[in-house]
């Protein structure tokens, strides 16, 4: 299993990288970028494309006639139409969300953006997110800024603040783990 999950890291930053060397290197990538947030969309919120990419019963000709036809449709252009049909062809689409996350990220990166992700255990509104993504900057200095919210009720209460490879779990969810573990130690100890 962790082999597999190495694996697909691997994949991730290669494709990743090679998506971020092509479109710079053909000077399309706000297009690209453009494109790969439309298809990462797409398969994420999907149903029927989610269970297309999770099912090994779909040939890998019907995959790609539909890639084909999301690309006519989404205009996904030349760059990414290529990687998703290599792909496809590795039976590895679904990871197509996460080359995405990691091609925003050294794009970001490359104009000194940091990225940041922010989730939430409900909606946060305007005055809330104004008020966080004010706290961070002022922790990061002059760095340019970016946040994503989102919203997992599963966490009860709190946030979870991801910064490039640091996280901050705030949430009762993690407390309440954390509780339930220290429980278990002392009863193991009585």
């Amino acid at each position: 299993m962790k082999k597999d999950k190495d694996s697909n890291n691997e994949t991730i930053k290669q494709f990743a990288q090679a998506l971020f060397d092509v479109a710079r290197e053909e000077k399309t990538m706000p297009e690209t970028l453009t494109a790969a947030k439309r298809m990462a969309d797409c398969l994420r919120d999907s149903t029927d494309m989610q269970r297309l990419v999770a099912n090994p019963k779909f040939e890998r000709k019907s995959i790609e006639n539909l890639l084909d036809d999301l690309n006519a449709k989404l205009k996904l252009g030349k760059i990414i139409h290529n990687c998703l049909k290599l792909l496809a062809r590795s039976r590895k689409l679904a990871l197509f969300p996460k080359i995405n996350s990691r091609l925003q990220e050294l794009e970001a990166r490359e104009r000194g953006e940091v990225k940041g992700h922010i989730l939430s255990a409900k909606k946060l509104n305007v005055v809330e997110k104004k008020s966080l993504e004010e706290a961070l900057k002022s922790r990061l200095g002059k760095v340019p800024l970016a946040l994503n919210f989102n919203e997992d009720e599963s966490l009860i209460s709190g946030i979870v603040i991801t910064i490039q490879s640091h996280m901050v779990d705030l949430s009762l969810r993690t407390e309440l783990r954390r509780l339930k573990q220290k429980l278990h130690n002392m009863e193991q100890t009585i």
